[in-house]
């Protein structure tokens, strides 16, 4: 081979390798943790409208070419659906705020779903995620918020190898969204703002 052709080849090759980057999609599921231990709930009937952004959520990171996409969209779903059943005697899904308006004592909108991801260099050190979304509780009308808060959770876990990574990733999600959960929960019964909402005929 001359000489001349080497930097073409290099430059072929580099193509090659970007252009063959893979996709991973990774499994993003959990049991729901038990929340309310038999504590009654508040007794407002809720409309509960999750937004298009939550239930479509996907986190990416990409490296060495290659992605990792993790589809935490019905995940979320199931967490708030779970939370807003726990905290709330009646719960009632709409798809918009304006389909839920004068629908119920008052409208929980959740939205604006973010995620953070860090991953180590090496097996036995930390990885981690930081998940965020917001819930809002609005009057009956759906127009004024009654209380506001952006619910977080943290999780870490060691990275383990190529042949524990997926275990180690499991109690990672399942660590994360449980705590999200529960953070939530105790966030909006503790709310005092909730508590003068009243059950309406």
């Amino acid at each position: 081979m001359k000489t001349k052709n080497l930097p073409a080849l290099l430059l072929f090759l580099l193509l090659a390798a970007f252009a063959s980057g893979c996709t991973h999609v990774r499994p993003v599921a959990f049991t729901n943790p038990t929340l309310n231990a038999g504590a009654a709930p508040f007794p407002a009937r809720v409309a509960l409208v999750i937004k298009p952004e939550v239930s479509s959520f996907k986190h990416k990171y990409s490296m060495m070419g290659d992605t990792w996409e993790y589809p935490f969209g019905p995940s979320l779903e199931q967490y708030i659906r779970h939370v807003a059943g726990a905290a709330f005697a009646e719960v009632k899904e709409y798809p918009t705020t304006a389909a839920a308006a004068n629908q119920a004592d008052a409208v929980v909108v959740v939205d604006s779903p973010k995620a953070e991801h860090t991953m180590p260099v090496l097996a036995w050190q930390k990885r981690g995620f930081v998940l965020r979304v917001n819930w809002t509780v609005n009057d009956r009308a759906g127009q004024s918020p009654v209380w506001l808060k952006t619910m977080e959770s943290q999780a870490e876990e060691n990275a383990g190898n190529a042949f524990t990574g997926s275990s180690h990733e499991k109690i990672l999600i399942q660590a994360l969204m449980s705590q999200l959960s529960t953070n939530t929960y105790q966030a909006l019964v503790g709310a005092g703002e909730l508590k003068g909402i009243s059950r309406g005929p």
